[in-house]
């Protein structure tokens, strides 16, 4: 239930950034928003440990509730900005069923054409990233052997860099379209990919490889703030508001549909091919992905500036 209603409140939230930011304040709040996140990930199973070793668990549930109601007073004190749709009484005369809400996000997703290749892409990138989220734990507590110090080490510099690149973002003005900074920094991230089995092959001692995954970890994410945050922001300025929500939720569930098919697929995969040419062949088709769907974009002329209107969210 907590999932389910933590959800709803995600996607309507993001949803809602459009009338409350202006501007190139809506990528800072965007990028603001990546480091928080991250900072959270990163603190509150150490912040969790702690108070359960201190407070029972029915102490721990008060604790819990009690920040769930800071959060929605916080919510409840949002003032928004309503576009002229919302204002417009007659637009409510006739809700629209769930079912007839599904239909209209569907339409303007089918028919936004680059909006329909960035959540296409998107469920394929997802599907080779479980290479990641599979093979990682794998290479290094059953390959390279790594202590639980080393790999918790290893694991908490992910969400640092998160943390560094929401803070670098959010103080950038973004020059290029930001599609074509999301696809460049997939680039940059398919390499990432591929170096990521080198340590089976140099022989290093786990203290350096713990070192190298470190700092491979927290390069990775700092480039998917750089790949989420602007396409994110994109998305928020070009999709008309009344329909953001039901998009939004769309585009979540296409972009995840093909992730458990990935970690079927790694899973077996580790289990019979060596961790290296499975991280390389990940990466390189990745790098082929990328760089295709971006090659198309470009020719098709389907990214193009952002109108003042949209940029300024007028």
């Amino acid at each position: 239930m907590l999932q389910v209603t933590d959800n709803f409140l995600g996607t309507t939230i993001t949803a809602s950034l459009i009338q409350l930011f202006k501007g190139d304040e809506l990528q800072q709040v965007n990028s603001l928003n990546q480091s928080i996140q991250s900072l959270a990930q990163f603190a509150a199973p150490l912040v969790g440990a702690v108070i359960y070793t201190l407070v029972s668990l029915d102490t721990l549930a008060y604790i819990e509730v009690a920040f769930e109601l800071i959060a929605l007073v916080g919510i409840l004190g949002l003032k928004f900005q309503y576009s002229q749709h919302a204002d417009n009484p007659a637009a409510d005369t006739q809700k629209p069923s769930v079912l007839q809400n599904f239909r209209e996000g569907l339409s303007y997703l089918v028919h936004e054409r680059l909006l329909l290749i960035l959540t296409m892409s998107s469920a394929f990138i997802n599907f080779l990233f479980a290479a990641l989220n599979v093979g990682l734990p794998f290479l290094l507590v059953q390959t390279l052997k790594l202590s639980n110090a080393q790999y918790g080490l290893i694991e908490s510099s992910f969400p640092i860099g998160m943390f560094i690149g929401g803070l670098l973002l959010s103080q950038m003005h973004l020059k290029r379209h930001p599609i074509t900074i999301a696809y460049l920094n997939l680039l940059y991230l398919s390499a990432v990919l591929i170096t990521l089995g080198l340590p089976t092959l140099t022989g290093w001692p786990n203290s350096l490889n713990t070192a190298y995954f470190i700092g491979v970890c927290i390069i990775a994410g700092i480039i998917l703030v750089f790949v989420n945050a602007p396409i994110g922001t994109f998305m928020q300025q070009v999709i008309p508001q009344q329909i953001q929500g039901r998009v939004f939720s769309l585009d979540t569930t296409i972009s995840i549909v093909l992730t458990p098919l990935g970690t079927i697929l790694y899973g077996v995969l580790f289990d019979h091919i060596a961790v290296m040419p499975i991280f390389a062949t990940s990466g390189i088709l990745l790098l082929v992905l990328t760089a295709g769907i971006m090659l198309y974009l470009h020719r098709a002329d389907l990214v193009k500036p952002l109108p003042a209107a949209a940029a300024e969210n007028k």
